[in-house]
């Protein structure tokens, strides 16, 4: 779901600038888990956020549900965290390092 218009979003996310993406397990069920993907700008404003459901299903025909495999290990793997921000710095083409 994008919270801003396409508008600003294509002002708030490029290679100029940095965004904060917060993976987070909303729920861990016995046959399925939610999560929650929050995007945010730089200054902190939400700019999208993406929900879903994932079910455990039995690889043999698809159709069954079975208990998630390795509960243990997607609580830790997708409890709450931001991951670092990344600056890209523009680049002027043809520009080579003063050491080059």
């Amino acid at each position: 779901e994008f919270l801003v218009p396409m508008e600003e979003w294509t002002e708030k996310v490029s290679c100029k600038t940095s965004v904060h993406v917060q993976p987070s397990l909303q729920r861990l069920g016995r046959t399925s888990f939610a999560f929650r993907i929050s995007i945010n700008a730089e200054d902190g404003q939400p700019l999208a956020r993406v929900e879903s459901v994932l079910v455990a299903v039995n690889p043999e025909d698809l159709t069954k549900p079975i208990v998630v495999p390795y509960q243990e290990e997607y609580r830790r793997a997708l409890r709450p965290a931001v991951v670092p921000d990344v600056h890209v710095a523009p680049v002027a083409p043809g520009a080579r390092p003063a050491s080059a």
